[in-house]
């Protein structure tokens, strides 16, 4: 059976990952960035894959001395987290404890809904001893790294009083990817290791309605469309920022509206052509640019140009231009 957890960044090959999680690996920590710039060319497509197949996924970004902060910034900006996703930071270069505890300190006062772990080895052993942080205490999990045959490592218990990852190997034998990697152990059950992996379970969002109108490309006469994730600005809306998805679908035909024809959401059972579409915000994310709709048969976009609030209380009018086809 492969480990419960393996951790992947550009240094590994492409797993297969079916065959992954079909030899008994539950989740996936990856590299997402280091430092203030980089950014590891494998973490995107990796996640979507590897969550397409059902492997829970994590991050982790390798943290050096200095620009704390910005490197934190940095790390956030490119996950765009979850409500509630698991963050880990790898914490084994030159970064001092208390530049350490700033980059916790940096996510929980940022984002207090995400779940941060600490990843160390020797690193952190030396740094703490057997003393107590009260900040990673009571803030932070510990996934500890220390390549050994033994039944268990040891670990900084002054601060956490049990490991809940044990990465044991930098070679583990693994289904589903060529050459060895390194192979973790879970401290409990799968299913506690599920719900660890996982992002926290957060109340379900607000449903708001919104209309949408979009110009008729050139010899189009009816279409079916749908919302992708888009982001409305801060000053569009009077409101903060937010990330919107569609929780429903529905078709478009033109009809005449004032000196021009205009593409409008309809359904049968709605007159006149002003039927809404349903639209649920996504608390915590930020995908930008992203304002488009994109028509299900053909696979052209609509580039959402504006948005302009109308007299009911959370309802909103997208302006919407044909801009050609999906790439």
């Amino acid at each position: 059976m492969n480990p419960t957890v393996v951790d992947l960044s550009h240094h590994n090959s492409e797993p297969d990952w079916p065959t992954l999680m079909g030899f008994g690996t539950v989740g996936v920590i990856m590299k997402a960035s280091e430092g203030t710039t980089y950014i590891d060319p494998t973490f995107f497509e990796r996640r979507i894959d590897a969550q397409a197949a059902g492997l829970l996924v994590s991050s982790y970004h390798y943290l050096h001395g200095g620009q704390i902060e910005a490197q934190m910034a940095h790390y956030l900006a490119t996950v765009l987290p979850r409500e509630g996703e698991r963050l880990c930071i790898d914490h084994e270069a030159d970064a001092t404890l208390d530049e350490l505890v700033a980059a916790v300190k940096y996510i929980r006062v940022s984002r207090p809904d995400l779940q941060v772990t600490v990843y160390s080895g020797h690193t952190i052993k030396e740094q703490l001893g057997e003393s107590r942080d009260a900040y990673l205490a009571e803030n932070t999990s510990l996934w500890i790294a220390q390549y050994s045959e033994d039944a268990a490592p040891t670990w900084p218990q002054g601060t956490w009083p049990c490991w809940s990852l044990w990465q044991y190997t930098d070679s583990a034998s693994v289904a589903g990817i060529p050459e060895p990697v390194d192979g973790n152990r879970w401290n409990g059950t799968e299913e506690t290791l599920r719900k660890w992996l996982a992002p926290a379970p957060t109340p379900e969002p607000a449903i708001a309605t919104v209309y949408v109108t979009i110009q008729r490309p050139a010899g189009v006469m009816r279409h079916r469309v749908r919302v992708e994730r888009f982001t409305t600005a801060d000053d569009a809306m009077g409101a903060a920022k937010k990330t919107w998805a569609l929780v429903a679908e529905v078709n478009c035909q033109i009809l005449e509206a004032g000196a021009g024809r205009e593409y409008f959401a309809t359904a049968t059972e709605l007159a006149e052509g002003t039927t809404r579409i349903r639209l649920r915000e996504i608390p915590g994310q930020r995908i930008d640019p992203a304002w488009r709709l994109v028509d299900v048969d053909t696979s052209d976009v609509y580039e959402i140009v504006g948005v302009q609030p109308t007299a009911s209380r959370n309802d909103y009018l997208l302006i919407c231009k044909y801009g050609g086809a999906k790439r």
